[in-house]
């Protein structure tokens, strides 16, 4: 009986592409679904022997660990160079939408207080 191994859904296409590498790689025979109908049932990875499930998890393992450090030396690179926004700086790209968010956020915490303020009156 198959195994899953990873879910897909929000998984980027490329690291899609390099873990199916590495399974091929390994040798470990493997087989990807498709999103079900409306979306309802998200696109997996599934091993076609399970007794191969805790090799393919080290190498996923040690491939995530590996993805996780390149991303974050290309984050400290960028801020490094000054190329990551501040939040006022994202605040300044787009005045009304962060108008909106803080009259929304304003809106909500008055409705939920709306009880407590009417009760002493």
């Amino acid at each position: 009986m198959p195994a899953r191994l990873l879910g897909l859904r929000e998984v980027p296409e490329d690291e899609v592409d390099d873990i199916v590498g590495l399974l091929e790689d390994a040798g470990i025979s493997h087989y990807l679904t498709p999103p079900g109908l409306f979306g309802l049932s998200p696109p997996a990875l599934w091993l076609r022997e399970p007794a191969q499930l805790d090799a393919a998890r080290a190498l996923l393992a040690e491939y995530h660990a590996g993805r996780a450090e390149r991303a974050r030396a290309e984050f400290e690179a960028a801020h490094a160079a000054g190329e990551v926004p501040s939040l006022w700086a994202s605040l300044r790209a787009r005045p009304a939408h962060a108008i909106g968010l803080l009259v929304l956020v304003i809106g909500v915490l008055l409705t939920l207080s709306l009880p407590w303020l009417l009760m002493g009156a």
